[in-house]
């Protein structure tokens, strides 16, 4: 398996590596990869997580429901 190393790393961000890899109970190559992997590899998108995202922000922000006849009034609304 091919390897990669990194030089010049700021002391900061080698402490972070180092605390996120111990929280999630990894090394610091596997924390590295981890976090190589995130921002490379797409995301598999979870319809029910999603979903459940969408309903708690709705909630918080007090959004009315997109009913049909909400949709038409707003359509409706400036026009003569």
């Amino acid at each position: 398996m091919p390897s990669m190393t990194l030089k010049n790393i700021p002391e900061e961000l080698l402490e972070r590596i180092r605390a996120r890899a111990q929280a999630n109970r990894r090394s610091v190559n596997g924390e590295v990869l981890h976090l190589i992997e995130a921002a490379v590899l797409p995301q598999r998108a979870e319809p029910e997580a999603m979903l459940e995202k969408i309903r708690k922000a709705r909630r918080t922000l007090r959004v009315p429901a997109l009913t049909d006849r909400f949709l038409k009034a707003a359509k409706a609304e400036g026009r003569p």
